[in-house]
């Protein structure tokens, strides 16, 4: 599970991608 800080969505949203 690979979880990466976006800060290009809102504010504190990590983006966690299951692949």
């Amino acid at each position: 599970v690979i979880c990466t800080q976006s800060e290009e969505y809102n504010s504190r949203e990590a983006l966690c991608n299951a692949t």
